[in-house]
C-alpha cells in the first residue's frame, strides 16, 4: 500500500488530521518495519513507529498491519509538526530508551484517546497491551527498581484511555496491594494539573524514574519563525525551554 492510499482511508475517518499533516508540504514515507536499522525498544512489533526532522519523517509499518496503528503514528506527527509539541531529547542519544518511555508515556494521555474515538477497534488492543504490561510488571517488580515509575507509568494512561476497564482496576488494585495509591494519586494530581508545562511533567517523570535528570536532556520542537520560512528543528535545555516560554529572547541552538 502506497503513503497517498494510507492518507486516503484516514482521511474518511479523521481529515483534520491527515489534511494537517499533508499541508505541512513535509514528505512522509511510509517503510516496511523489517527495513529498520533500529530494531530495539522503540520499536515494538505490534505498533507502527515514527522516525521524524524538520524535513520530513518515516513511518514504519508491517503488512496486513490495522489501520489504527498507522493513525496513531500521524497523530504523533501531527502533534510534533502541526502543534510544535515538543520531544524528550537527549543530546547523545536522542529519543530513545527509558527516554522514549517517558515521552511516550505523555503523549499517549493525549493521543490514545484520540486514536480510539476515531478506530474505536483500538480499545481492545490498547486494553489487551496495558494487560500484557501489567503481567509483565508483576512477574519482573520484585527484582527491578524501576517496576514501580514503569507502572505508575501504566497506571496514567489506564486513567486516561480505559478508566472503566478490568485492567485498570487490575493496575489500580497491584498499586493498592504495594501500598502506592496515595503515592500514585498525588503524582498524577501534579502531572494533570501542570499537564500544558511538558518540560516541567517530562523533569518531573524522569525524577521519578530514575532519580536524576541529565544534564544532558532537554527538548527537540519544530517551528517557523514567520510563515515564509520553513520548518526547522531546535533544541533548548529542560530549564531554557521552560524560561524561553516567559522570556522569547533565551538563545537556543538549532538541531537543522
Amino acid at each position: 500500500m502506497y503513503g497517498a492510499d494510507f492518507f486516503e482511508l484516514i482521511a474518511k475517518r479523521a481529515n483534520h488530521i491527515s489534511s494537517a499533516v499533508i499541508e505541512t508540504g513535509k514528505p512522509v514515507i511510509f517503510q516496511n518495519k523489517s527495513h529498520h536499522p533500529n530494531t530495539g525498544d522503540n520499536h515494538r512489533r505490534d505498533a507502527a513507529s515514527l522516525d521524524w526532522d524538520a524535513n520530513g519523517a518515516i513511518v514504519w509499518f508491517s503488512p496486513g498491519q490495522a489501520l489504527h496503528h498507522i493513525f496513531h503514528a500521524l497523530l504523533h506527527l501531527h502533534r510534533y509538526w502541526v502543534q510544535g509539541v515538543p520531544q524528550f531529547w537527549d543530546q547523545k542519544n536522542g529519543c530513545s530508551g527509558m527516554l522514549y518511555e517517558i515521552e511516550s508515556c505523555y503523549e499517549h494521555l493525549v493521543i490514545v484517546p484520540v486514536e480510539i474515538a476515531h478506530f474505536p477497534e483500538a480499545y481492545s488492543y490498547w486494553v489487551n497491551h496495558a494487560e500484557e504490561q501489567l503481567y509483565r510488571y508483576q512477574d519482573e517488580g520484585r527484582s527491578r527498581g524501576n517496576i514501580k515509575a514503569k507502572l505508575f507509568q501504566l497506571f496514567l494512561l489506564a486513567q486516561t484511555a480505559f478508566p472503566r476497564s478490568q485492567v485498570a482496576q487490575s493496575i489500580a488494585d497491584v498499586a493498592k496491594e504495594r501500598g502506592l495509591v496515595s503515592e500514585f494519586a498525588e503524582l498524577a494530581a501534579i502531572i494533570f494539573k501542570n499537564f500544558d508545562h511538558k518540560a516541567f511533567v517530562l523533569e518531573s517523570l524522569c525524577l521519578y524514574r530514575s532519580g536524576s535528570v541529565p544534564s544532558s536532556l532537554g527538548m527537540n520542537w519544530a517551528e517557523k519563525t514567520n510563515e515564509s520560512e520553513a520548518l526547522q528543528t531546535y533544541w533548548a535545555s529542560l530549564k531554557d525551554y521552560q524560561t524561553l516560554h516567559e522570556l522569547p529572547d533565551v538563545a537556543i541552538r538549532s538541531m537543522s
